[in-house]
């Protein structure tokens, strides 16, 4: 066996030394004809194409002229195509997406941007499966809609807006690249018919109370695990373990008390993008996003305010994220000791680990919180405080929902959330509405009277004014 495929091999080999590189080249340099492997018994042929890809296939033919004579009528096809702006060659949408696969893991491990990884989960589990056996030139309405019918059967409900969004940003990215490659002659028309989101999964004040104090409890139980014997997870912890249950805990009191996003808003965050501004004796963290979904609206940098206050007229210890930051700085040697003004100057990110030094893993971060929401006990739920009354899961995400719903039961206006959230009103308004007529009305109530009374007291002023000048007048007159 091994005698035959050697001298098989041989044989290719000496049948393609027969014809040069240059006879092997035709149609102007555009086409070239080759044997894929040294077994290999049929010539392939590889056609360079207009966006300077090359098309690779088989001709099918032993003879050298036979298959010169296919690739030559194989090029001038898509010759054709390409001037008439048609389809150049079918192609499998499974294909691009492993093609586009491939380029998103590459980029994705070099800037660990989220999106590209969540492409990467959409390709895998939704297009490749339900699209997968179409030619790109097939990815009609019609396809799509047997697309979207498939995805509600595998979700066993109705998808939402957020999710078709996703989706359809993904299938964007494949489809744009099909084009590019020629596979498609233009995109077809993606609709999002989901069901609104609705009310976002929060924590209600009595929830957050419990798994606010669980988890300084969770973290003292921790360090006792540290080292010990037993099973792992258990019984005992490593002490990297240890250090990611200590970041998630700074992580959460941080989200909670600033909205910002739990992804990139989040991780980008270094020392020197945060301030301290005073108002009235108090003085707030200020967040200067550099990574946001969102600019506000002069294309700057967008800037938060941290929720919690600390006063500079009064020795009362800080709290909000005062607190949680000032834990993080004290665990590397080289912020532990600088007070708040030097600190904020440091060119280094915020939610690093201490034994390695770097950044922790937002996907990793967002696992760890949702086994320790299993973890806090409440009401004696199975699963704690990771499922809501309404057996919705809870993620990171919800800690900002959680900071927008406390924010406007605090009396904060729509319009100061938003600018704060870097979100719409109407995103506002659509996702929080749950809580007008329940909470707001009394503190609209009370700000409208406010406003009210301000206006009174400015046409009483400008009342007594117009009175002096008439006074002014008359004397004048009299004169």
């Amino acid at each position: 066996m091994a005698t035959t495929k050697a001298k098989t091999s041989k044989q290719n080999s000496n049948k393609q030394e027969e014809y040069s590189l240059a006879q092997r080249t035709i149609c102007n340099g555009n086409v070239v004809l080759y044997f894929r492997t040294d077994n290999a018994t049929r010539w392939h042929a590889r056609i360079r194409q207009q966006a300077n890809t090359w098309h690779r296939f088989s001709t099918k033919e032993s003879s050298f002229s036979k298959a010169k004579k296919a690739a030559e009528e194989r090029f001038r096809e898509i010759k054709h195509n390409e001037k008439h702006k048609r389809v150049i060659v079918p192609r499998k949408f499974s294909d691009v997406c492993r093609v586009v696969k491939r380029e998103l893991l590459k980029e994705y491990e070099s800037t660990n941007v989220h999106t590209l990884k969540t492409h990467i989960q959409v390709i895998d589990g939704y297009l490749v499966p339900f699209l997968g056996k179409y030619k790109c030139h097939e990815i009609t309405t019609k396809a799509l809609k047997e697309f979207s019918t498939a995805r509600t059967n595998k979700l066993g409900r109705e998808p939402t807006k957020s999710t078709i969004s996703n989706h359809n940003a993904a299938l964007n990215y494949v489809l744009k690249q099909a084009q590019a490659l020629g596979y498609i002659e233009k995109l077809p028309k993606i609709n999002n018919e989901g069901t609104p989101s609705g009310t976002r999964d929060w924590f209600a004040q009595d929830e957050w109370k419990a798994l606010r104090n669980f988890l300084r409890k969770d973290l003292n139980n921790a360090k006792k695990m540290v080292g010990k014997e037993g099973r792992n997870g258990i019984d005992t912890i490593t002490p990297l373990t240890y250090e990611i249950r200590e970041l998630l805990r700074e992580v959460v009191l941080i989200l909670v008390n600033t909205g910002i996003r739990p992804g990139k808003e989040l991780m980008s965050l270094k020392w020197r993008n945060l301030d301290i501004v005073e108002e009235s004796g108090k003085q707030m963290v200020q967040l200067s996003l550099t990574h946001t979904k969102t600019m506000n609206r002069t294309g700057h940098l967008r800037r938060v305010i941290a929720y919690q206050s600390r006063s500079t007229t009064s020795n009362k210890k800080p709290y909000g994220v005062w607190e949680p930051l000032r834990r993080i700085a004290s665990r590397f040697e080289d912020t532990k000791d600088l007070e708040w003004e030097e600190l904020f100057e440091r060119d280094k990110y915020i939610f690093r680990l201490p034994s390695t030094n770097k950044l922790f893993s937002y996907e990793r971060l967002g696992k760890q919180f949702v086994a320790l929401l299993k973890r806090c006990p409440y009401k004696s739920r199975e699963d704690g405080l990771y499922k809501t009354s309404n057996n919705n899961t809870r993620s990171l995400y919800s800690l900002r929902h959680t900071y927008a719903t406390f924010r406007l039961k605090d009396g904060m206006t729509e319009g100061d959330l938003s600018r704060n959230m870097g979100t719409s009103i109407k995103m506002i308004e659509e996702h929080y509405g749950h809580l007008t007529p329940e909470l707001v009305p009394l503190r609209y109530s009370e700000r409208t009277s406010k406003k009210a009374d301000s206006e009174a007291e400015e046409l009483k002023q400008e009342i007594k004014e117009l009175k002096k000048q008439m006074k002014e007048l008359i004397a004048t007159l009299k004169k």
